[in-house]
Order: structure tokens, then sequence, then C-alpha cells
């Protein structure tokens, strides 16, 4: 080893030496700083009064490209158009209905209860329940929207789960068995030939939800195509950022339904990468209100009000000058906590909330994801990563963090796009092997800071 590198060797050595005898008790207020800096800087990532930071037409651009490849690999697997796909669930769901209305007497007497929930959930008594399988469908086929689309996947939600508890009961399994055995009645109003009709049915909607949800992936994610560009535009309003945030709920809350994600799988964890480094003030003003709203349907008066001020504060945070930013941030934080203790002392009254709860606080944590071992990673490890002149071939997502903006990335990047582009003088870089890429697990290492 050369004299100047054995030197340059001690001097890191000497200097990681210091970093842990220094690492002590403020590491909660590290953390906490961390954080509200971090929050500040979240700004620029987010669409500020109809101001578009150019962080965030970055990103956008990013978005775009990532939503477009989705929605062509959609389309390349069979994605057909919502309406139709809509239209053939309501029919599949009309004959469900039917035929879960049949298992009623005699020997399938006990099933009897169970069989009316799946057939309630999938139609109704008389087709009016505008909640119901059915209806939602027939919705959707006729305009194609997010509450809409949510509405359905929400509807077969409840159709599954009345599904599965009849599934479960002996009864109905016993005369499954006898169907997969071959051990059929000649009758056509025999009980197998009844359990065989339900099995059939839902299996046709089943199939055409998977189709449905494919199309919704199809056609979402050519609707954050489009928001996405227009955001990254001249004229980007809080309009296409919430079009962008409501497109992709629903193409995640489609994929999570796919029974296959496998085809689909590379395209949408690429833009949720992106996405999750964006609009998060406003997916953070979004889920407190939602939260809020909540809290005022079940009488929590404390939870609500603390998170009508959180929500004054996100929106102070979003909206007002960089010179606020750090004291809104710090608000945002305090706030935050008074909206988890407002939770936390509900106690058996917490689960009428307790999703919107979570879906909040998810948002939150996304915001601060990187701050989890603030002491660990933004010093230690840059450090001694920083010793090495590459990354392991095993690379696949690189940190880059909030002051970096002179390489043009900000957040989770995939190396391929970041290979030769960085500014790695330094040395400082880190590597994600992780195939994931959900900064949310944790395994992730977070330098470039």
């Amino acid at each position: 080893m050369a004299f100047t590198s054995w030197v340059a060797f001690c001097l890191r050595l000497s200097y990681i030496g210091c970093i842990v005898n220094c690492l002590g008790t403020s590491d909660v207020t590290l953390k906490h700083e961390r954080l509200e800096e971090h929050l500040t800087n979240t700004r620029d990532y987010d669409i500020q009064s109809n101001n578009v930071p150019p962080e965030l037409q970055t990103k956008a651009t990013q978005l775009k490209d990532k939503a477009g490849a989705l929605k062509t690999k959609a389309q390349g697997a069979g994605a057909t158009n919502v309406g139709a796909a809509a239209g053939t669930l309501r029919d599949k769901a009309s004959d469900l209905n039917r035929d879960a209305s049949n298992i009623k007497e005699g020997e399938l007497e006990e099933l009897k209860q169970l069989a009316t929930n799946l057939a309630t959930a999938a139609k109704g008594d008389d087709g009016g329940d505008e909640t119901s399988l059915y209806k939602t469908a027939e919705a959707l086929s006729s305009t194609q929207d997010y509450g809409r689309a949510i509405a359905v996947i929400v509807a077969f939600g409840k159709v599954k789960a009345a599904y599965q508890k009849l599934a479960a009961h002996p009864k109905y399994k016993e005369y499954k068995q006898k169907l997969e055995a071959a051990q059929l009645s000649s009758r056509s109003d025999s009980p197998e030939a009844k359990v065989k009709a339900v099995e059939d049915a839902w299996t046709q909607v089943n199939t055409q939800f998977q189709a449905l949800c494919m199309a919704l992936i199809k056609h979402f994610a050519g609707q954050i195509d489009t928001a996405a560009g227009q955001l990254a535009g001249s004229g980007g309003t809080q309009t296409h950022a919430n079009n962008v945030i409501t497109s992709f709920e629903v193409v995640e809350m489609a994929y999570n339904e796919l029974n296959d994600k496998l085809t689909v799988k590379s395209e949408f964890e690429a833009l949720k990468l992106i996405y999750n480094q964006m609009l998060n003030l406003n997916k953070l003003h979004k889920a407190v209100e939602k939260l809020r709203a909540a809290a005022q349907a079940a009488s929590a008066t404390a939870l609500q009000q603390a998170a009508d001020t959180l929500k004054d504060n996100v929106t102070n945070l979003r909206d007002k000058t960089d010179n606020e930013a750090h004291v809104n941030a710090k608000n945002v934080k305090d706030k935050f906590n008074e909206v988890k203790n407002a939770f936390n002392k509900l106690g058996t009254a917490q689960t009428t909330v307790k999703q919107d709860w979570e879906d909040l606080k998810a948002v939150y944590d996304n915001i601060g994801f990187c701050y989890k071992d603030v002491k660990f990673y933004s010093i230690i490890v840059p450090c001694i990563f920083s010793m090495s002149s590459d990354l392991s071939p095993s690379t696949k997502y690189v940190w880059h963090g909030n002051k970096r903006t002179n390489n043009g990335f900000h957040g989770w990047t995939e190396y391929k796009d970041h290979q030769g582009k960085a500014n790695d003088e330094s040395g400082e870089a880190a590597e994600c092997p992780d195939p994931s890429g959900q900064p949310q697990t944790y395994k992730h290492v977070p330098v470039h800071a």
C-alpha cells in the first residue's frame, strides 16, 4: 500500500473513532432535528400553492416515464377497457347472487345465512344496494373515476370475505369434496349441484375481477402519465398533484389485488419508488383529513381536534414561505405526536379509526424513514463506504440526500440511472442490494446527505 493511501486510511479510522466517541445522549435530539430538516426539504418535492419547484418538476418527469412504462406493460399483458371489464363483472356478480340464493333449504339449510350474506354482498336482495359488487361495477362501467374504482375494489373484498366464510363451513366443504371426487348426483336440484353452481359463479367473479384490476392499472397509470406530465410543465397545479395521488392509489390497490403480480411487478415498483419521493405533504394532508373525518364520525373529539390542528400545520408547511418552513416543520412533528397520543388514548374505540390512523402513520413514516437510524447511517456508514472506490455488482438503488441537487437526483435512485451521472468524487456512496425497492423495510443505506 502506498504511503499516501496508508495515511488516508489511518485518518479515516481516526475519524470513525472520533465519531464513535461522540455518539451519545444527543441521538434523540439529532433524530428530531434531521426529521424536521427532512420535513422542510420535502417542500421542494411538493406543490406549493400551485407553485411547482424545479425539483418537483424533475420528479414528475421521472414519474411520467415510469407510469407510461407500466401502462404499456399492462396493455401488453392483455388489459382491456375498464368499462367493458366492469360491465362483465357486474353480470358475473348477478349470477353469483342468484346461485348463492339457492342454498337455503333441505340438506343445505345450515348454510343459508352464510349463503345469503354472499348473495347480498354480490348484489343485494333486489339489486338496489349501492355498495354491492353489482351496483359498484355497474357504476364503474359507465364512468371511470377514482371513487368508483375504489368502491368496486372494496365491494369485491366483501364478496371474497363472504365466500371464504361459506367455503370454510364443514357442510360446504363436504359437498365441495364430492365435487372434486366427481361424486355428483344426476339431479339438477341436488345439494352437490347447488354448491357446484356457487363454485362456478365465484370462480367467474374472481377471474373477471382479476381482469378488471389489470384494466384499472392500465387506465390509471395512463392518468398518472397525463397528470405527471402536466405537473412537470410550467402550468402545474394542485389539481394535477391531486390527480397523481388519487390515480396512484387506484393503481396500488389494484396491483395488491392481483393474484399474479409478476407480469407488472418491475414496472410497478419502479413507479412506486419515484412516487414515494414526491408530493408527500399533499399525501399527508389527504391522510390527516381522512382521519379527522373518521374521528368526527366516531365522536372522538380529542382526536378530531388534534387532526384539525395537524392538517393546518401541514398546509402551512406546504404553502408558506421558506423562511417559515423550519418552524412549520417542527409544528408538524409536534402535532403529529399529539394525534398519536390522542389515538392511543381511545382504547377500544380505536377500532373505528385504526385503518385511517395507520394510513396517516405510513405517509408520515415515509417522509422520515431515512432518519430511523440517523446516527449510524448518516455518519458512520458514509465514512466507511467512502473507503471503497465503487459499489458492488449487487447494487440496485442508491440514496441521494436532500442537498445533493447538483447531480439531478434526490431520494432513492435506480443504480442504472445513477451510474456515470452522480458526483461521486468523494467516494461517498452506499449500495442497496435489496430488490424490493421499499424504503420502509429499513434495509437501505441512506447516504449522500
